[in-house]
């Protein structure tokens, strides 16, 4: 009883910790003066501005849409930072809007001829401001675009290695399967896509090395990972920074022979949950406090407007649990290849069903399978509780199923069901 009241008083104390450091660090970076940034501020809205907000890389593919329109909405944040009056500018995470112009316009008018912002967008922490406005005292977005890619790919590669060091074959084909058949090759194109990638990779690597060492990875961390995962978030694949390290703790747990604590993982998955909403939640009352106004009937409608649709549903698109569903899933490979795709998609899936339950060998842990296949299905349980964003941003949204893809190669590896059948043929190809 004591030691579970020591380790909620540490969390509590982590919490309140972690989001008072948090707040500090963005107005730190609010204190850059805009003299610092302005040129490359410029630069990056002449080059937002050479296209389209919602440019498809490949003509077509909704799988290489990117969203500029984010990310010129992010930067005219971080553009309208003060330095005079930080904190407020930073709860208020405002930036200029004209009606009559795109976002890339605006931002372009706002750095150039010194217009005020009209327009709040303060349900968001906006945390990657943290990274964004250091980095535009050196690079435009272009430079900030390179900058990530090479990031997350040494995360990626140092991951990969780490797995490989802890003979986690299986997990790593699994995570490379899980990021090629999101295509998450265009995830460093935009900013907003970024973020939960590079955090994702942190956290797991972080869970591989602590697994590696023999330490276990406590609620309170996951906690901390749903903490910064609402931080950084402009409401994209943060599922991920929980589906892919819960995972890998998973695996490692099973390569020590150890038997499944399904409450455990439970535990984690509640941390998380609490760590994401209730620093979100803080957001919001701080912001009221700062302002001193208010701020929950403009949260509330927001969140109404990407559960149910709101204003959205004029558009005339469908805004249904299934459709937010099926979207997501029709961008990953290969199903977002026409009928054709679909079919190949429908056939590996039950492929793997069929190989899976049939040819299954002994001695799996049938918990650990259980607590696999429904780590897979957060990001749908995602899609339906925010029904009209996993709708319209699909494009985005589906690069969740990374997760996903990594737990169906972790569960065909728990059911031995590939050496089954190996076995079964005398080990003759």
């Amino acid at each position: 009883m004591f030691e579970r009241v020591k380790r909620i008083i540490i969390a509590i104390t982590v919490f309140a910790v972690g989001v008072a450091a948090l707040l500090a660090a963005l107005v730190s970076v609010a204190l850059i003066p805009k003299s610092a940034i302005r040129e490359n501020v410029i630069r990056s809205a002449e080059y937002l501005r050479e296209d389209e907000l919602f440019p498809c890389v490949i003509e077509g593919q909704e799988y290489s849409r990117l969203d500029r329109y984010a990310d010129a909405i992010l930067l005219g944040i971080a553009w309208q930072y003060d330095d005079k009056d930080p904190l407020r500018s930073v709860m208020l995470s405002s930036y200029y809007d004209d009606q009559e112009h795109n976002e890339a316009e605006d931002l372009y008018d706002a750095a150039t001829g010194g217009i005020s912002a009209n327009k709040q967008y303060l349900r968001y922490w906006h945390g990657s401001i943290l990274l964004v406005r250091p980095l535009l005292t050196i690079f435009s977005i272009k430079g900030i675009y390179i900058f990530n890619g090479v990031c997350l790919a040494l995360l990626t590669i140092l991951l990969l290695i780490s797995l490989f060091r802890t003979g986690g074959r299986l997990p790593a084909l699994g995570l490379i399967g899980g990021l090629a058949l999101t295509f998450s090759v265009f995830v460093p194109l935009s900013l907003e896509y970024t973020w939960m990638f590079l955090l994702t990779m942190i956290f797991a690597l972080v869970v591989v090395e602590k697994e590696r060492r023999g330490h276990g990875v406590s609620g309170t961390c996951f906690m901390v990972f749903g903490m910064l995962a609402s931080y950084f978030d402009f409401l994209t694949t943060e599922t991920l920074t929980l589906t892919v390290p819960l995972l890998l703790m998973l695996w490692a747990e099973g390569k020590r022979k150890e038997k499944t604590d399904a409450a455990g993982a439970a535990l984690r998955m509640i941390a998380w949950v609490a760590g994401y909403a209730l620093c979100w939640i803080m957001k919001w009352l701080i912001a009221g406090l700062t302002l001193g106004e208010n701020v929950m009937p403009y949260v509330s409608g927001s969140i109404v407007e990407r559960t149910t649709g709101g204003n959205m549903l004029y558009l005339g698109m469908e805004v249904s649990p299934v459709t937010a569903v099926i979207n997501n899933i029709k961008c990953l490979f290969p199903f977002c290849f026409g009928t054709a795709g679909i079919i190949a998609g429908l056939v590996i899936c039950a492929a793997l069903l069929y190989i899976a339950f049939v040819y299954r060998g002994k001695g799996y842990d049938g918990k650990r399978v259980a607590v696999y296949a429904v780590t897979a299905l957060i990001p749908f349980i995602r899609y339906m509780a925010l029904t009209e964003h996993a709708c319209v941003h699909y494009f985005f949204t589906f690069r969740a199923l990374t997760g996903t893809v990594l737990a169906v190669f972790l569960i065909m590896g728990e059911l031995r069901a590939m050496e089954t059948i190996k076995n079964s043929n005398g080990g003759k190809k």
